[in-house]
Order: structure tokens, then sequence, then C-alpha cells
């Protein structure tokens, strides 16, 4: 079983986010993130994910 941080453990979030092209990847295309912020044990997080891996996709 697989656990993914931000659906599995940091699931009571107050916000949540996409950025569209929020940087250049290797290859030069534009890679789209995910921010997440909230609170997890009584201690604020802000939580960057990024939408695809590229190293994943050359496998």
């Amino acid at each position: 079983m697989e656990i993914s941080v931000d659906k599995d453990i940091l699931k009571n979030y107050k916000f949540r986010g996409r950025i569209s092209a929020a940087y250049l990847a290797w290859d030069r295309r534009q890679m789209d993130i995910t921010i997440q912020k909230g609170i997890y044990k009584s201690f604020p997080y802000i939580e960057i994910l990024k939408d695809l891996i590229k190293a994943n996709e050359m496998l």
C-alpha cells in the first residue's frame, strides 16, 4: 500500500491551489505545481507538490 503525504497524512488543509506553468523542467517544458497550506499536529505547514516528476516519465 502506497501512502501519499498530501492525501493520507496532511488531509486537513486550509488552502489548496494549483499554479500552471510554475517552472521550466530540464527539457524546457512548463510544469505545474500544487500548493497546500494547513496545520498538522499544531504545526503550520506549506507544502509544494510537483504534479509530474520528469525522471519517472523517462522510465
